[in-house]
């Protein structure tokens, strides 16, 4: 296993997003010095960034782009792949190709959806038809995914952020109708921690078809500031031989850079320690 940290690009505006803001060329090489080996960067407009320049300033200081997010486009844009605007889902689709392009430009495995899914709306009639339009959407993304290799890692998030697919088996469900070899499961331990059950379960139910996980502790601070039980939870997943990444996506307190330094020194033992 390999631990990595949620980055925002210089063109996020969001001040209260899940991830270092600031200059990467002085953030990346404090992440690799924590001891990282990735980042997972979260993006907005990526035909505002320097593709090239971003792949070498990661490789220059040892890091792989694991997984790059596209909430923002929902969070800043309000673009919705399930919205009753057939622009405003054909923009989101577009945007999302252009995300997937640059994630292959980068070598980077894995694209996270999520909040683009939208909420639907209550009226069922009309709720059906936003399901539709999502599923349509998201035939069109994967499609283009797969020209790509790039997975698409879709996530389940709890009641508090939208209003569908917020459990594992939901959204497992999503995956299995649209049947495509590239669409797969996010699994965030925060939001599984609300919603299902039991977290170890989960990810045992579940292990064959997730892509990608993503840490955070109970009060959504850094690994070790709460309650989750990250001994059990690392050496289940060693038990299970994941051999991906875990990103770490906590609230930036006290900073971002000292929560992505007690994050380190935290799981870093935790993982050496289960090899």
């Amino acid at each position: 296993m390999k631990l990595s940290f949620t980055v925002a690009t210089p063109d996020v505006q969001d001040t209260g997003i899940l991830a270092l803001r600031g200059d990467p060329e002085y953030n990346l090489p404090m992440l690799a010095e924590y001891g990282y080996n990735g980042v997972e960067l979260m993006v907005r407009d990526v035909s505002r960034l320097d593709t090239g320049a971003l792949r070498n300033l990661c490789r220059d200081h040892g890091l792989d782009v694991c997984a790059v997010s596209s909430g923002q486009l929902a969070f800043e844009e309000q673009l919705f792949i399930s919205s009753p605007d057939q622009r405003v889902r054909a923009e989101t689709v577009r945007r999302i190709k252009e995300i997937i392009d640059f994630t292959q430009a980068l070598n980077c495995p894995v694209v996270n959806v999520g909040t683009i899914r939208g909420d639907l709306p209550a009226q069922s009639k009309i709720r059906q038809e936003s399901i539709l339009n999502a599923t349509e959407c998201m035939k069109e993304i994967l499609d283009h995914a797969e020209k790509r290799a790039v997975i698409i890692a879709v996530e389940p998030q709890c009641r508090y952020v939208v209003n569908w697919h917020n459990t594992l088996n939901d959204t497992f469900e999503w995956i299995q109708v649209l049947g495509h070899p590239c669409f797969r499961l996010l699994l965030d331990i925060y939001h599984t921690m609300i919603e299902e059950a039991s977290i170890t379960a989960s990810l045992i139910r579940y292990f064959d078809h997730i892509a990608h996980i993503q840490f955070s502790d109970s009060n959504r601070l850094a690994p070790g500031s709460g309650q989750m039980d990250y001994p059990g939870l690392i050496r289940v997943l060693m038990a299970l031989k994941y051999q991906g990444y875990l990103s770490v996506e906590v609230v930036q307190k006290p900073s971002g850079l000292e929560a992505a330094r007690r994050s380190a020194e935290y799981l870093i033992p935790l993982i050496n320690e289960n090899q």
